[in-house]
């Protein structure tokens, strides 16, 4: 039963993230759902089994995003840049309101956050993927996205400016992923949050020029 609740709850992680992230670049999840759901559910058992053989946990992220990553190439047919697109935006995004959630519930029950991490983390975790997907969906009907994502399936891109930074911001992004950078969740989150803005910035920076690459 364990097992059941953790994949349950990992694919609803998953079904969030896929669904977050491709709304920032005007995928149509219609277009994807089989292998939306055929992924998130791999990518749960997949982090099951890895927990279960006491592998560990710190890295966790940093497995995850790669399935992600290995997922949105071969069975999205996504390339290689656009899926390090996809996949740090939308773990960035996860981290920032999940991480945003346990901060409001430290501040209301006046609790430090191992605590609240270990005590109401599925709640946690349960709240962050809703607002995910409804912030996706408004951003979806305001038609707030990026049109730079192209729609060919290749391993190269173009060695410009805005694809470097990208690609380095989103190694830099995976590396630090496993490694607790600040003891505070307060300065984790507004390093995230810098993380998250400077992706951003590239971004609209590529939209503007018209990158599609």
């Amino acid at each position: 039963m364990e097992m059941v609740k953790y994949i349950i709850f990992s694919m609803l992680d998953g079904i969030a993230i896929f669904t977050f992230g491709f709304g920032m670049y005007q995928v149509k999840l219609r277009d994807y759902w089989i292998q939306l759901i055929i992924a998130s559910l791999c990518i749960s058992v997949g982090t099951y089994l890895y927990k279960n053989y006491g592998l560990p946990t710190n890295i966790t992220p940093v497995v995850n995003i790669l399935f992600m990553i290995l997922f949105l190439i071969v069975l999205f047919r996504i390339s290689l840049l656009s899926s390090l697109r996809i996949s740090g935006i939308a773990f960035l995004s996860q981290l920032i309101i999940q991480g945003l959630v346990a901060v409001i519930l430290m501040f209301i029950m006046k609790r430090p956050f191992d605590f609240i991490a270990n005590t109401y983390g599925e709640m946690v975790q349960l709240v962050g993927d809703i607002l995910m997907v409804i912030i996706s969906l408004y951003l979806r009907k305001r038609a707030l996205w990026f049109t730079t994502l192209p729609y060919q399936y290749s391993i190269k891109f173009k060695l410009n400016i805005s694809n470097t930074l990208l690609f380095i911001a989103s190694i830099f992004g995976i590396s630090v992923m496993s490694v607790s950078i600040f003891r505070n969740i307060i300065w984790s989150l507004l390093f995230w949050m810098i993380c998250f803005v400077f992706l951003i910035v590239i971004e609209y920076r590529k939209e503007i020029k018209n990158e599609i690459d």
